[in-house]
């Protein structure tokens, strides 16, 4: 391009520095094409992996892992930890937050109508200890910036009434 057809381009209303790498691409490459870029193409996509953290929080990067096996891609777990970091989400442990308001307090009435039914359910030790302590929640949930305290993105906190003698008290009913 010569510096009377460059005036013409500017005319036009494109911006110089456009024509100038224009200009510098054809002379370097021959071509003004966009060109397969270097490295090796990637194996998983990331629209797959967002939409099933933003439904799910809590799933790990070892669940993911595993549906990414279940349609034969093998990929590390720090990869895909690394891909959800660039797109902005990111493991944190969730925080706890208690009833705001009565309407959350008598959300949670329904599960107090059937006591009767869950007492009757034998349980293991473990699973006693989980429902009490709440060792069993997930130490980690994917969220963006920003939305730490979003009702998705939080944990109910363990209320611990009375002392260890409650405690033992409840671990001693059960054989």
């Amino acid at each position: 391009l010569t510096c009377i057809s460059l005036e013409r381009v500017i005319r036009l209303g494109t911006p110089r520095t456009i024509v100038r790498a224009i200009i510098h691409k054809w002379r370097k490459l021959g071509t003004v094409v966009n060109l397969p870029r270097s490295g090796w193409p990637t194996k998983i996509t990331q629209r797959r992996l967002i939409q099933r953290v933003i439904k799910e929080p809590r799933t790990t990067s070892k669940e993911l892992q595993a549906l990414l096996a279940s349609i034969k891609v093998s990929v590390h777990e720090s990869t895909i930890r690394k891909r959800l970091g660039k797109n902005g989400i990111h493991g944190r442990v969730p925080r706890q937050k208690p009833f705001a308001d009565q309407k959350e307090h008598k959300g949670l009435s329904h599960i107090f109508q059937n006591i009767d039914l869950i007492l009757n359910i034998p349980k293991t030790f473990g699973q006693i200890f989980c429902g009490l302590f709440g060792m069993c929640v997930c130490r980690y949930m994917w969220h963006k910036t920003n939305t730490t305290f979003h009702k998705k993105n939080i944990i109910l906190p363990v209320k611990h009434g009375g002392g260890s003698l409650m405690v033992w008290d409840c671990f001693a009913d059960f054989p």
